[in-house]
């Protein structure tokens, strides 16, 4: 298999052992060819049929020729520029121009593939392996079981699994609690040499609750040889407190070897939020021939959600648990991109039907810009007056021209205003600044620098009584700190009713890191008046950039 080819160029190394008799010119005579024109041929190709003549002699080097019994090594360009996604395969034989063909014929798998950009807030610590398996740890691995840039579907390097054993990669995530919370796990594998005889293949999910039991959920993949494929699984943790969810990468008792890549755990209560499954969990209404999850545009994962601009209403919808209490915050939100759109012409939306405990329901609607526009992220917080128990999410585009997509739709559940720093440092307060140039959830992030005392706050509209559980979570990514500096963390204030004030902080990693997820839960020990949450750097060099900063209940 040549590996995988994202609509792009790669060159790949073939070596042959010359077993005539005579010698093999470096840069002669001797090519590797393809019996017509190849449709992965690039400009660098020695003519349209002869990918590559000898590049050196890989037993030694020094030499100008391959002799019999050496090694000469070839190097091919590939180029997918002009190639549909799919697998494809290209048959090669070795030639001697002006001389003789050669018997030697062999082909080479090729796998086109579509782009991978993981957009989704990916709870996981360095999922794509890149450089190293930072935050990671091992299970029975040896010494050949580590991050390779032999294949990669997302950055340069992907984690490499040898036979023998059960081994696997895992990372453990503690969480601050919460009932039944909802989450995706995916990623993608690729296995050279597996048995449908050998163990699983496979990602694992094992949530520990606070009583100490434990649940787990499987993504498998094919027991035999593969290219690179993806597989998600959504799954619903128990109705009580949750502690900690520990994802791994397993090759169990298996032959050949496997790589594992872009991996990744997603907080949503939106079944197929990124459309990766398809239109699995959506129905749609007034679609048309190429309409739906498709693969051309997209701005998280490989696949996003198109509307063909017509006369008429074109939507997605799905229905599905989301319990609200009484003014609870939340924060809907999604990207979109259009071409050929019209201005003037119909709505473009994205809306949430809240469907409360007295059987009325409620509309939230983010309106979506109607001009053509790149991949833009639009969201709205809302609250209700009303508990609920349920929502139904659409996404719609009524009586328009052009093309539209969607993609990675969210609900966060936040007492927060502006969590995400999508509306520049709105309801925030303090030295930070507001960058594009870094981000984990959404487009924008804050960043703190100085040596000095640094913070970042929002006081929240947000009181109640003592025995109140609250989750605070955060994500933070840092570049010039010390593991010696000082304090990293998010923070919150509480005004007690008594005039006394309580602190309560999650703390993060000092050292430079890329970007990590934490949370951590208090239970006000008063009753309080107000709330105000912090973004805190202090006596620290370097930069710290903090993104979705959440308080929700438990």
């Amino acid at each position: 298999m040549a590996g995988p080819l994202e609509r792009e160029s790669k060159t790949i190394t073939v070596r042959i052992t010359n077993t005539g008799t005579a010698s093999w010119p470096v840069g002669g005579n001797v090519h590797l060819a393809t019996y017509s024109a190849s449709s992965f041929a690039t400009s660098s190709w020695v003519s349209s049929t002869r990918p590559a003549s000898v590049a050196r002699n890989a037993t030694d080097p020094t030499k100008s020729s391959v002799g019999p019994g050496q090694v000469a090594e070839f190097h091919v360009p590939l180029s997918a520029a002009n190639m549909p996604p799919g697998n494809y395969s290209q048959r090669f034989a070795l030639i001697a121009d002006s001389q003789s063909v050669m018997s030697l014929a062999f082909t080479v798998g090729i796998q086109v593939l579509v782009p991978w950009v993981s957009e989704a807030p990916n709870l996981l610590t360095n999922g794509s392996f890149e450089p190293n398996t930072y935050a990671w740890r091992a299970v029975n691995l040896s010494a050949s079981d580590l991050a390779s840039t032999a294949f990669a579907r997302d950055g340069s390097h992907s984690f490499h699994i040898t036979a023998g054993g059960q081994k696997a990669i895992s990372q453990t995530i503690a969480f601050g609690g919460g009932h039944a919370r909802s989450f995706i796990l995916g990623g993608w594998n690729r296995a050279n040499g597996a048995s449908a005889g050998g163990g699983p293949v496979e990602l694992t999910a094992t949530a520990r609750y606070t009583d100490g039991s434990t649940q787990a959920w499987h993504v498998p993949f094919a027991r035999n040889t593969h290219s690179w494929v993806y597989a998600e699984q959504p799954f619903t943790t128990a109705s009580k407190p949750l502690s900690s969810i520990t994802v791994a990468a397993t090759f169990a008792n298996q032959t050949g070897d496997a790589y594992f890549d872009a991996l990744r755990l997603l907080e949503s209560p939106i079944l197929n939020p990124s459309f990766e499954s398809g239109m699995t969990g959506w129905s749609g209404s007034g679609l048309g021939a190429g309409e739906g999850a498709q693969t051309a545009e997209k701005r998280d994962g490989a696949t996003s959600l198109l509307f063909k601009g017509a006369t008429g209403t074109k939507t997605a919808s799905q229905t599905f648990p989301l319990t609200g209490a009484r003014y609870e915050r939340f924060t809907l939100s999604g990207w979109s991109k259009s071409i050929g759109s019209w201005a003037s012409g119909g709505a473009v939306s994205l809306s949430l039907t809240l469907h409360r405990t007295d059987g009325t329901t409620s509309l939230v609607a983010v309106p979506i810009d109607r001009a053509a526009h790149e991949w833009t992220l639009d969201e709205d917080t809302f609250s209700s007056s009303v508990g609920f128990t349920s929502a139904t999410l659409t996404a719609t585009v009524s009586n328009q021209t052009g093309t539209f997509w969607f993609d990675d739709l969210r609900i966060s559940r936040t007492w927060t205003v502006n969590p995400s720093f999508e509306n520049g440092s709105s309801g925030w307060s303090g030295p930070g600044s507001v960058t594009s140039a870094a981000a984990s959830e959404g487009a924008h992030a804050l960043a703190l620098t100085g040596s000095g005392f640094e913070v970042e706050q929002q006081p929240l509209n947000l009181a109640g009584s003592a025995g109140r559980t609250f989750i605070l979570s955060g994500w933070t990514k840092t570049a010039g700190t010390s593991a010696n500096g000082g304090r990293i963390d998010v923070t919150l204030r509480v005004q007690n009713a008594d005039g006394t004030v309580s602190w309560y902080s999650v703390p993060f990693l000092r050292s430079p890191h890329g970007w990590m997820y934490a949370e951590g839960a208090f239970t006000t020990a008063k009753a309080f008046t107000n709330v105000t949450v912090q973004a805190v750097m202090s006596s620290q060099p370097g930069t710290v950039w903090f993104d979705g900063i959440h308080v929700r209940n438990a």
